[in-house]
């Protein structure tokens, strides 16, 4: 199968195109040249800017691609503008979301109000209200007009192209370049006895998963006619889900630390350490995806977390500021 993605050098996207190179398939990746992680000899590469694809479109034609992957929607007017430009260079687009479409979501940011919302969340639940989520952060900011919801529909409701949905949760693994296990590791690494949370998230859930799995699912989604006109989600399953002090104490496992998780009352933390997800948690349903395209891990959490926890000590870690820990001591100290 011929595979064109639309950006996906950094992260999720070169994970995928590996597998998919690794499966036998043909995988060009359209960028802009700027990433410096590895990608397979294999790959072929389309040097551009995605605010003039349109220039591209003969070359995208020229592939013939059975699928594209287009990682990097954003906006409802990029959207349609895409689609417009891709559906007759291909019969499918595969577009890659997130979990913070759900109303659940809106509860965590504090943008919508009412009952907390029952997990794990089905395709077909509630999604936000409120448009545009992260519009406070003002005018300048590139979310300013982001929102997967509306990215969502034009892609669904398009009759010139197939399209199919992907809702991931938060994914760590090797080239994470939000670094999502940085914060919790560096004091690991550093020895710290003792790790304070903010003791409204302590028991908090949020879906996760290991980018292998990550590039699985989609590339399972990507290259089966099951797939088309389909919504799915992909993380770990609800029965393995973690609360936030798991989640700490698998990375602490990984990582081999032997110290304490410490939840404490929020007041008595710096408001760089305040989490206040307002009781909403969140896990995914993902039996969609295993019932109807055979999907199952292909690494275990353990294992998983092992390999970023080594990939970060080598990549990120060095590159960290140092923390300054005394407004922590002084907590732990008022504590005992």
């Amino acid at each position: 199968m011929r595979v064109l993605f639309i950006g996906g050098t950094r992260f999720i996207g070169r994970q995928t195109a590996i597998q998919l190179i690794e499966s036998g398939h043909d995988v060009t990746v359209f960028h802009r040249g700027k990433s410096d992680t590895p990608m397979p000899e294999s790959v072929k590469h389309i040097l551009g800017d995605m605010t003039q694809l349109e220039d591209f479109q003969g070359q995208f034609t020229k592939i013939q691609p059975d699928v594209i992957i287009h990682m990097m929607l954003l906006t409802e007017e990029q959207t349609q503008k895409h689609l417009e430009i891709l559906q007759g260079v291909s019969p499918r687009i595969v577009a890659i979301s997130s979990v913070d479409v759900y109303q659940a979501w809106g509860r965590i940011l504090g943008i919508e109000a009412g009952d907390l919302l029952p997990i794990p969340l089905a395709e077909d639940s509630p999604l936000r209200e409120k448009l545009y989520p992260y519009r406070d952060m003002g005018e300048q900011d590139w979310r300013h007009d982001y929102d997967k919801i509306l990215v969502e529909r034009v892609v669904m409701q398009s009759d010139k192209i197939l399209g199919t949905v992907i809702r991931l949760p938060m994914v760590y693994g090797e080239y994470d370049y939000q670094h999502r296990l940085a914060g919790y590791l560096q004091r690991m690494e550093d020895r710290r006895e003792i790790i304070l949370i903010d003791e409204r998230a302590k028991d908090w859930i949020a879906p996760r998963g290991y980018i292998d799995n990550i590039a699985h699912a989609i590339m399972l989604a990507s290259i089966s006619e099951k797939g088309a006109n389909r919504i799915y989600h992909v993380a770990n399953p609800h029965a393995a889900a973690l609360t936030e002090m798991q989640w700490i104490d698998a990375i602490g496992q990984a990582a081999g630390w032997q110290g304490e998780v410490r939840p404490v009352p929020p007041e008595l933390l710096p408001e760089t350490m305040q989490f206040n997800p307002n009781g909403q948690s969140i896990s995914l349903d993902s039996s969609r995806l295993r019932q109807e395209l055979a999907f199952s891990e292909i690494a275990s959490l353990e294992d998983g977390l092992r390999r970023t926890v080594d990939w970060d000590r080598e990549h990120i870690l060095p590159n960290q500021p140092p923390i300054d820990y005394r407004a922590e001591d002084e907590i732990i100290a008022k504590l005992s």
